[in-house]
């Protein structure tokens, strides 16, 4: 069974039985928080299915023999278009949305325990994940009824698929891979590629690839052009308009920059050094060591990188200092994680107290003056990052800024535990 982690980073939590009942609990309050498959119109924009909406019409435009990428909003690759297009041609607006949404949890938590070495989904630490799907990336997948975690789950399940004897099942995970690859490469992408290269399964490298080649020329065929043009063209006329300012949304890294008086065209060139060569760093790590959590975050250093996309980054790399027991350090960035837009509002204060008394409780419960100060360290991190923020309100984006504050901290994070891996197997070599 495929198992990346488990000799890394994982150490298996005692079982609870009531641990599945709060997941689901928690699930069941997130769906109906964000109003289950709500049609809201978005600032007055059609369509009212927010950014599944414009999945939605890109697919459909594919099935019609169209080009999807007249729209500048539909960006991503066509194949994962065309499948959401084909569900919105067989189920009606609100079912279709609601199932987005709830595969958009399931995928989340799937992903997290393929990837931290949980072999079956009952060995979950389901208290723990009952919390961390509350962390405002994932929750903002929700109100923007994002495809994020259902490209976790079609990644999870594809590796898992290809460790099985029966050559049409790897042949079937090589195809969910691509797929997920081809559908957000900046997300999956460079993870996809680490995680190959670490399990030395260099000749799935090829397969997908080719995968990847007969689909874009399949649906160029049906659409008669030469559809990875029409997609590059988009992308490369969204960095110009990034470059000259002139993008309608905030880029990755705008607010800092803005902050520091530097320009558009000058941070879009620091980004992209940065992101090379952290890329290139990681791959030839994970030749040896694991680095594939940094696959998840890393691409965040380019442009165009919304919060929500960095739901599974930041959802592994606190599953990854849970398992090691850095408990610390995980109550102070899971505050910073679970802060929403309404930085100051009674109510996120309500659920931030909520959730670290339920996380302390579980990993504390036969010890509460212990879980009491790492909730109480968890909430000072949160009031003093909501403070810091709060200075520069008015000034910048605010959503902006704190979302390139958790990117810095989840590479730095990452960086660290790299080195306390590599340091581990040098103990065992000597």
């Amino acid at each position: 069974m495929f198992n990346p982690l488990s000799n890394v980073f994982f150490r298996r939590p005692t079982k609870r039985a009531f641990g599945p009942v709060f997941f689901l609990t928690s699930s069941l309050i997130l769906l109906f928080t964000y109003r289950l498959g709500s049609l809201r119109v978005d600032k007055g924009q059609v369509p009212g299915l927010r950014d599944i909406g414009t999945y939605f019409n890109g697919g459909l435009a594919i099935i019609s023999g169209e080009n999807p990428y007249e729209n500048p909003y539909f960006r991503i690759g066509p194949t994962g278009g065309l499948l959401l297009g084909v569900l919105a041609k067989i189920a009606p607006d609100f079912l279709a949305a609601t199932l987005i949404m709830a595969l958009s949890i399931f995928g989340f938590a799937f992903f997290i325990g393929t990837f931290s070495g949980y072999q079956k989904l009952i060995s979950f630490p389901w208290i723990f994940l009952g919390v961390v799907i509350f962390i405002s990336a994932q929750r903002e997948n929700l109100v923007n009824i994002q495809i994020t975690g259902i490209l976790a789950l079609s990644l999870a399940h594809g590796f898992r698929l290809i460790e099985k004897d029966i050559k049409i099942i790897r042949l079937l995970g090589v195809v969910l891979i691509a797929i997920s690859v081809e559908t957000k490469p900046h997300v999956v992408g460079l993870f996809v590629f680490l995680l190959l290269i670490y399990e030395k399964k260099y000749r799935y490298l090829f397969s997908i690839g080719l995968t990847l080649f007969l689909f874009q020329a399949l649906i160029s065929l049906y659409v008669r052009e030469f559809i990875i043009l029409s997609w590059f063209k988009l992308v490369l006329n969204l960095g110009k308009e990034a470059a000259l300012g002139q993008l309608p949304e905030r880029i990755a890294f705008e607010t800092p920059f803005e902050l520091l008086g530097i320009s558009s065209k000058v941070a879009i060139m620091i980004m992209g050094i940065l992101f090379l060569g952290f890329s290139l760093a990681s791959i030839v790590i994970a030749q040896k060591i694991n680095t594939l959590h940094l696959g998840l975050t890393l691409p965040s250093l380019g442009i165009f990188f919304h919060y929500y996309d960095l739901a599974l980054a930041f959802g592994l790399m606190l599953t990854i200092l849970y398992s090691r027991r850095h408990y610390k350090l995980l109550f102070v960035i899971i505050g910073s994680y679970l802060l929403p837009q309404n930085f100051g509002s009674v109510n996120n204060l309500i659920l931030v107290t909520l959730l670290l008394m339920i996380l302390s409780a579980s990993i504390f419960w036969t010890r509460p003056v212990v879980g009491i100060m790492h909730s109480v360290l968890g909430m000072t991190s949160w009031l003093v990052y909501v403070f810091l923020i709060k200075l520069f309100d008015q000034q910048v984006d605010i959503h902006e800024l704190s979302m390139s504050i958790n990117i810095i901290t989840s590479i730095a994070v990452g960086a660290h535990l790299v080195r306390e891996v590599w340091r581990d197997d040098l103990r065992l070599v000597h």
